[in-house]
């Protein structure tokens, strides 16, 4: 895609903001593409484009390399738990994303189990937006559980997960160690 060929290139544009634009899973791998050679770039928003599984993949694989990008809303794009994995691998590399979002992806429990191993080895990400999930009581456990080892995270959103009472005092519990 001509967006994807414009990254690779762009030495100005700090920000982009493509969300609802119907990229599809092809845009999504070409935002990825031209992120890996990006040296710009700070804050994109691919929100609501249906980059699916693979678009999902193909920005995780981006994000080990590029050095640049701080803010990234993959939120609405179908990425799943493979998607969440490939993600959670992703964020033991990076060194400058402070913030992502991918609520509203169909991650289940698989995908966040992965993302929290990640969480409590990252010490960049300081916002972490997961919500309207399938993450559930156990997901919510793991969760409180990576906390306990993370000591930069500032900001959770785990709204809309179904993580019930006892997702609640696991994140309770783990918030009085993380003091």
């Amino acid at each position: 895609s001509a967006l994807g060929l414009c990254l690779r290139t762009n030495t100005q544009l700090e920000e982009l903001n493509i969300e609802y634009c119907d990229l599809g899973m092809l845009g999504g791998i070409a935002i990825a593409e031209g992120l890996k050679f990006n040296k710009a770039l700070k804050k994109l928003n691919v929100k609501g484009n249906k980059i699916k599984v693979q678009g999902g993949i193909a920005l995780a694989n981006a994000l080990k390399v590029n050095s640049t990008l701080t803010y990234l809303d993959m939120g609405e794009n179908y990425i799943k738990h493979v998607g969440a994995i490939a993600l959670a691998s992703a964020l033991k590399v990076n060194k400058t994303l402070k913030k992502l979002d991918i609520s509203c992806n169909e991650i289940d429990l698989t995908g966040v189990m992965a993302l929290t191993e990640s969480l409590k080895i990252n010490k960049v990400l300081l916002q972490f937006h997961i919500a309207q999930n399938r993450i559930g009581q156990t997901g919510a456990a793991a969760i409180g559980d990576a906390l306990k080892n993370n000591e930069v995270l500032t900001h959770l959103n785990i709204q809309s997960n179904d993580i019930r009472e006892e997702g609640v005092i696991s994140l309770t519990d783990a918030l009085k160690t993380n003091m």
